[in-house]
């Protein structure tokens, strides 16, 4: 491949998609997405070789200027300028060393002035980490069990023994309930650094653009970032985000969920650390009574400055990857971050980009049973298995696996199914084999599923040639392509 345009069609295909092509096609070049790879004979290195001098109507011209030599970063970085735009990860003290190395050597190695904001200082390498509780009201602090954490964390630091922050991450959470169930103390403490990271974000980056607010375990695509700002006016005010709704509010409002990263044009951080300086603090007693941080900024910009979260579903994602139902809905909207990323994610996509999606799986939940894109499972209604029964015999689906795979095979809009089998034990002591089929109008790889007696034994299938003759048509979204929100 050594024509420049067809290099860009492939390079704008893989970065838009992030990962979904390059599971289930044979291009190896979306890898540049999970391995940093610079190699010369695939990935980012051979691609930004012949995109150095990209046309001018290129929809990341604005951004884009050859700078990386001269920063010190590698040659390829210079294709991502991203030197109007603020980048930072949010992370606590018990995980930042074990969580933050990742994102920092892989896609954010183009980013030299990445911030971290956390609830200790600390320094990561050559990486200042800044503690954005610094300036929690003592007052506020006192009494609040919330805070115990903060201070054990501050006393480990004190006496040399940063080593040792990690087990605080044992500790588990004070208030206990069906919304923090599982959580730990530091997951509590994390709801109180919102708004003082973003006011601090625009004291050490001022006057930018955009500010980009990711996790720890956030991963982000560059490019389609910069596409996606493109089509975006930062002069607006603008608060782009997965949005949920929280219902105990008193009147319901909807926020960016975190995890999927959420961004503030300048215009809106100028406004909150500027013009109405000093909100954070105007909400350090109120911000206890509520569980999820990402709420708490979204309740503040709307009463403060009256923002409320435009949606950007699904290019800010919740999910992990191999949870992304793809299909008409998803496929040409662009993904700009994924969710619950780690060191290990990045090695499995690899492999599956090598190996793609099998025809079977054991012991395997692809999530046909999702109920946003289910397909009806009528028995004898579809289905007729060669081998086991008689020509010509309707089976009912729910009968064995090779039934609910012939039926899948006879539905047109059916990507993928799942067979469960497990036993109910009846009222008389006696044990019941129930078994189901699960259809489904999207295809997602899913994640293993060890046998249990609650759920029982379930084995996922993919129609692997409708799938790739789907893709297939679907290649090029052309003017479908959508990065609207």
């Amino acid at each position: 491949m050594t024509n420049a345009s067809t290099i860009r069609h492939y390079w704008k295909r893989c970065t838009q998609r992030a990962l979904t092509i390059s599971l289930l096609v044979t291009t190896g070049l979306c890898l540049v997405l999970f391995t940093g790879t610079t190699s010369h004979d695939s990935g980012i290195g051979y691609l930004e070789a012949h995109l150095k001098h990209r046309p001018s109507q290129d929809s990341t011209a604005r951004y884009a200027s050859p700078r990386g030599s001269k920063s010190g970063l590698p040659p390829f970085c210079g294709n991502f300028d991203v030197s109007n735009i603020a980048i930072s990860i949010k992370t606590g003290a018990t995980e930042a060393r074990n969580r933050v190395p990742t994102q920092l050597m892989t896609f954010l190695h183009c980013i030299p002035d990445v911030m971290i904001f956390s609830d200790l200082d600390q320094t990561l390498g050559d990486k200042q980490m800044h503690d954005v509780l610094s300036r929690f009201s003592e007052a506020a602090m006192k009494g609040n069990d919330e805070f115990e954490i903060y201070l054990k964390q501050q006393e480990l630091a004190n006496h040399g023994r940063e080593a040792d922050l990690p087990s605080l991450s044992s500790i588990p959470i004070t208030t206990q309930d069906w919304r923090t169930e599982g959580k730990n103390a530091a997951w509590g403490l994390d709801k109180y650094k919102f708004l003082y990271m973003v006011e601090r974000a625009w004291e050490l980056q001022p006057d930018r653009d955009w500010y980009v607010f990711l996790e720890a375990d956030t991963y982000l695509s560059i490019s389609n970032l910069l596409q996606f700002l493109n089509a975006q006016d930062s002069k607006e005010k603008l608060y782009f985000g997965n949005s949920l709704r929280m219902w105990e509010h008193p009147t319901p409002l909807n926020f960016a969920h975190g995890g999927s990263g959420f961004i503030l044009s300048g215009a809106t951080v100028k406004d909150f650390a500027v013009t109405h300086e000093g909100i954070p603090a105007k909400f350090d007693q109120r911000v206890r009574d509520w569980w999820y941080g990402d709420f708490v900024l979204a309740d503040a910009l709307d009463e403060e400055l009256h923002i409320q979260v435009t949606d950007a579903t699904p290019m800010l994602n919740s999910d992990e990857p191999s949870l992304i139902p793809f299909g008409e809905h998803v496929w040409c909207k662009p993904v700009i971050t994924l969710h619950h990323m780690d060191a290990r994610q990045f090695d499995d996509m690899y492999k599956f980009q090598r190996a793609h999606l099998p025809s079977r799986r054991e012991a395997w939940d692809n999530l046909s049973d999702d109920g946003r894109f289910a397909l009806d499972v009528v028995p004898n209604d579809v289905g007729q298995v060669e081998s086991d029964v008689e020509p010509n015999h309707l089976v009912d689906p729910h009968q064995s696996y090779e039934a609910c795979e012939v039926a899948c095979s006879q539905i047109e809009q059916c990507f993928q199914f799942s067979f469960t089998q497990r036993a109910i034990r009846m009222s008389n002591g006696d044990t019941e084999s129930q078994t189901e089929c699960h259809m489904s109008s999207v295809f997602r790889l899913g994640r293993e599923a060890q046998p249990n007696e609650s759920k029982g034994h379930r084995d996922s299938g993919w129609n692997s040639e409708r799938i790739a003759n789907w893709i297939e048509e679907h290649r090029d979204c052309g003017e479908n392509e959508d990065w609207s929100t």
